[in-house]
């Protein structure tokens, strides 16, 4: 494969416990942070809807876009409004935002999206330079939350390590295996605190193989084969307990109770809860499986040294995209190339 790419990912450990204060003081200054991101959010978002408006009435009228110089400083306007939040927390949000908007400015232009609007569960983003993982008696993240003239900026909690897996990528991280990249402070809807931490690596080229190994993917089976060496991998289980699912959600669709007339609110989203949930095991279920058979695939390549994945047919009803994707995102960490 040519040129050189870069493979980001990021893993999610629970916070188990502050170091150097008690959980309600730390869980005032995060909760805290937490919803100022959030303002400073919806804050850049207006700014840079405004700046772009202001841009296409520019080019509207003059025939070319207006100079760089007159964009407004969006970080400095930021930390005016919020003096009391880090500054290596005020940049990466909007970084963060920034990414995301010119991600989806085509389709907000074009009426497919709605303009982004944050809530309270907006991360806490945090730079990679401002904070520290270390490992004394268990992992501890040490970050630079707020303002260097606050009496505390720097906090420090202890992190769940997990599985080896999980502490696998702490260990690289700190001998400089993997690139440390933002840290993200999440609180999920149990009220449990998680540090969510990217990285990224360059993935090692397997410059010893070579060769090709056909893949064709159908409602019965994932058939493998390079050369006169087949192997087939049975999936219509699979296809059977997504059929169990759709059955059951017909049932429930039949039943008139279901139906929700006459229903608003909380007593309507009571009624569909069962159906919501089918349908979100369902898209789970499709997920996992994905997930297992796109690793199976990458590992058979990797055993039968080839250096080429050629992909082909598709399961009747399936997330077959996401198949793909994950079977291309696999192969690429390892330098393996997916053709279809």
């Amino acid at each position: 494969m040519e040129g050189v790419f870069t493979i980001t990912k990021s893993m999610r450990y629970e916070i188990v416990k502050p170091v150097g204060c008690t959980w309600e003081d730390f869980g005032k200054v995060i909760n805290s942070l937490r919803y100022k991101c959030a303002r400073m959010a919806n804050k850049s978002i207006q700014m840079l809807w405004d700046w772009n408006n202001y841009k296409f009435k520019f080019k509207k009228e003059h025939g070319s876009y207006p100079d760089k110089s007159e964009m407004p400083n969006f970080y400095k306007l930021l930390r005016a409004e919020f003096p009391d939040v880090g500054t290596q927390v005020i940049s990466q949000v909007l970084q963060y935002v920034q990414t995301k908007f010119m991600h989806d400015l085509k389709d907000i232009c074009s009426l497919k999206k709605g303009i982004p609007f944050y809530k309270d569960n907006m991360p806490i983003c945090v730079h990679n330079q401002a904070y520290i993982i270390s490992e004394e008696d268990g992992y501890i993240i040490k970050a630079r939350l707020l303002p260097e003239d606050a009496e505390q900026y720097w906090f420090s909690f202890i992190i769940k390590k997990g599985n080896r897996g999980q502490q696998s990528i702490l260990e690289r991280i700190n001998s400089g295996e993997y690139k440390k990249g933002t840290l993200q402070l999440m609180r999920d809807r149990h009220k449990k605190w998680y540090a969510v931490i990217s990285f990224s690596f360059e993935p090692k080229p397997i410059t010893a193989h070579d060769g090709t190994m056909e893949v064709v993917v159908s409602d019965e089976s994932i058939k493998m084969t390079k050369g006169n060496w087949i192997n087939e991998m049975p999936i219509a289980h699979a296809m059977e307990s997504v059929a169990r699912i759709n059955k059951r959600l017909e049932e429930l669709r039949s039943q008139k109770r279901w139906r929700g007339q006459g229903r608003t609110g909380h007593g309507r989203k009571k009624i569909f809860a069962p159906m919501q949930g089918g349908e979100e095991k369902k898209a789970n279920f499709k997920a996992t499986a994905n997930h297992n058979w796109s690793r199976i695939i990458v590992n058979t390549a990797i055993r039968m040294k080839c250096n080429v994945i050629h992909l082909t047919g598709e399961i009747t009803e399936w997330s077959n995209f996401d198949l793909k994707s994950k079977v291309e995102y696999k192969a690429k960490e390892v330098g393996i190339e997916v053709v279809q």
